[in-house]
């Protein structure tokens, strides 16, 4: 026997090579079981030339057939010249070692139908390729072939297997020798255990058939819709790995969206091999990957926008050319945001413990919490949603008449430094402030950050909101709009972003901070955790001042900095965002419950270090406008 390497791809996926080493290895043992038949009969009535027929000269290759009829011309020659030394038990161990080589080949067919369709069910249909379907055929022809080769082995052997052991009986026979021949000396199981195997093979095969024509029926259609995937911008921005994994979990939902029989056995495949394609955990990070690149790209066609130069003679064809980009850019927002919602769908349908209870086939009510998972992804289908509110606004923007847009910025902002300067009255009740907070959000819309074409607007928006959040150091009303946080978080999209390690980590331990005396005021348990929560205020204190410091050293430093504007705008980014973040606490801790609002006393000293921060800050710049 020659070494070979195994293909173990090959024969997991059902390659067409698999085909070749099934036929090598089937004609192998068919070579070997025509040998054993040959050499069946006793040793010494082989060696006698006078009735052995010669062989056929294939390379020691025998068929089946030639091996049959060689045994049946050599049975027959015997009972002509039959030896008298010949015993009884000569033709039991002919019959017996007739019936064991057969049982043999038939095991080997029977294993070989059995694991072909255990192995198609372990393929998963995402892989199944064109080239499946003539595999599992090929297969099939080759397996059938063989068993009605055999079946016709087994009917041809009865007679001479039967004529051969009845002969060496002799005319005097036992009781269990008469019923042997009476019920003939071959197993009768062989041939009811070959055509249960091929009538088990065709059925199955009949079943594999009819699955593959409905998923390629199902497929075809799929194909048309991946096929404008292909031209997707953002997609085409993502590593290959990702794309890959979006366009398979994509192709898998919507054939089980377009699939009207979910019991069959190609929708419940489909859905298996959905879930072993990889981890809920890496599809919602891929989802919450796609979906920033796809923010990113909002952002940059709005900061391109205002890079336009209005008085160009092509700047109608940019416009144009900009326009389309970002219709491009919603269209593939509202398709992830759909095979987001179908997999959050699958997710319910297929959790471990439901969350809701169903009969017969309808949801009746909920007996349980959504899993997180689910609620996350539910979270950033909402996002995407939103998102895709913002992309119908910009294009409305550049569909306005820039002589109106410019006017509806000028009369926003005279009425912004107004409603700043009214929220700067020292002792204004918390109903006036919320009145001009509201107020104020209204103009700061209008200004349109997002399709103004002035890059200037973005500047102006954050010292708005920077002045805004100063005022509202005592109430903290600006956190209960939801308008608020959409204006930061487009204003924080359009800013340009710098990294800092420093600012990053302060961020980071501040957000650890929170939530741990959020969680003791959720319990109303501060007053056992007094200490902790005085360490963690020195904590908070050695960061801001960590901060303050780095400022300081930036003033003193001045001089030497070549590009202190840039250096400037850096730390107004972070004031800004450290006044949100700390505004969102205190906000969070007023409306907790009393114990929240006796803590927002303690918290003052956050007020005084953002105030020293915007003083230097102020003084830096008038430096710089003094030095320009």
């Amino acid at each position: 026997m020659s070494w070979r390497p195994i293909d173990f791809q090959g024969i997991v996926n059902l390659d067409r090579k698999i085909t070749e080493q099934l036929e090598r290895y089937l004609q192998e043992k068919e070579t070997r079981l025509a040998h054993q038949i040959l050499n069946m009969l006793p040793s010494e009535l082989n060696e006698m030339e006078a009735f052995t027929p010669s062989l056929p000269s294939t390379g020691g290759t025998i068929k089946l057939s030639e091996a049959v009829e060689i045994f049946s011309k050599k049975v027959r020659h015997i009972l002509k010249n039959m030896p008298a030394q010949l015993t009884p038990a000569e033709g039991k161990r002919v019959a017996k070692g007739m019936n064991q080589v057969l049982w043999d080949y038939v095991e080997v067919l029977e294993g070989s139908v059995t694991e072909l369709f255990q192995q198609t069910k372990q393929v998963p249909i995402d892989r199944w390729h064109v080239s499946i379907s003539h595999v599992v055929q090929a297969i099939k022809d080759i397996l059938i072939h063989r068993m009605d080769d055999l079946i016709w082995a087994v009917r041809r052997l009865e007679k001479p297997v039967k004529d051969f052991c009845q002969k060496c009986q002799g005319k005097k026979k036992t009781w269990q020798e008469w019923k042997e021949t009476w019920r003939g000396w071959l197993d009768p199981d062989l041939l009811r255990n070959l055509q249960k195997s091929e009538s088990f093979l065709k059925t199955r095969y009949e079943e594999f058939n009819q699955r593959y024509h409905e998923y390629m029926q199902l497929s075809t259609k799929v194909e048309d819709k991946l096929h404008e995937m292909k031209n997707y911008p953002i997609l085409a921005l993502l590593d290959v790995y990702d794309q890959n994994l979006y366009v398979d979990v994509f192709r898998l939902l919507k054939l089980l969206e377009m699939n009207r029989h979910p019991k069959k056995e190609v929708a419940l495949e489909t859905a298996r091999a959905l879930k072993n394609l990889t981890s809920v955990d890496s599809v919602i990070k891929l989802f919450r990957h796609y979906y920033r690149e796809i923010k990113y790209a909002f952002f940059n066609s709005s900061l391109e926008w205002k890079s336009l130069n209005h008085q160009e003679e092509n700047f109608q064809e940019a416009l144009d050319k900009l326009k389309g980009k970002i219709q491009d850019y919603q269209h593939e927002l509202q398709q992830l945001k759909h095979t987001m919602s179908r997999y959050r769908l699958f997710m319910l349908k297929n959790d471990a413990n439901p969350y809701i209870r169903s009969r017969w086939g309808f949801t009746e009510w909920i007996v349980g919490p959504e899993p997180a998972k689910a609620h996350k992804l539910l979270n950033l289908v909402y996002s995407a949603e939103e998102w895709d509110e913002h992309f119908n606004q910009f294009l409305e923007s550049l569909a306005r008449d820039p002589i109106d847009q410019q006017h509806r910025e000028y009369v926003a902002r005279q009425e912004i430094d107004k409603l700043l300067h009214e929220m700067g009255q020292p002792l204004i009740s918390h109903s006036m402030m919320r009145s001009r907070v509201e107020q104020l959000l209204d103009q700061l819309k209008a200004c349109d950050e997002v399709g103004s074409p002035h890059m200037s607007t973005i500047h102006y928006v954050e010292d708005s909101l920077a002045k805004a959040m100063r005022e509202d150091w005592k109430y903290h009303v600006l956190h209960e709009f939801p308008l608020f946080h959409q204006i930061y978080r487009l204003h924080q999209g359009l800013s340009d972003y710098r990294e800092d390690p420093a600012h990053a980590f302060r961020l980071d331990r501040f957000n650890h901070l929170f939530d741990q005396i959020e969680e003791w005021v959720d319990k109303e348990d501060t007053y056992a955790h007094v200490h902790e929560i005085e360490l963690d205020m020195n904590d908070m204190k050695t960061y801001l001042q960590d901060f303050l410091a780095s400022l300081q050293r930036t003033v003193k430093d001045k001089s030497q900095d070549p590009f202190l504007d840039e250096t400037i705008q850096k730390f107004r980014q972070q004031l800004l965002e450290y006044r949100y973040l700390f505004g969102q606490f205190i906000f969070t801790l007023l409306t907790k419950n009393q114990e929240g609002q006796q803590l927002r006393q303690q918290f003052l000293f956050v007020d005084q270090y953002f105030e020293s921060i915007e003083n230097l800050l102020y003084e830096l710049k008038l430096s710089w406008e003094g030095k320009r």
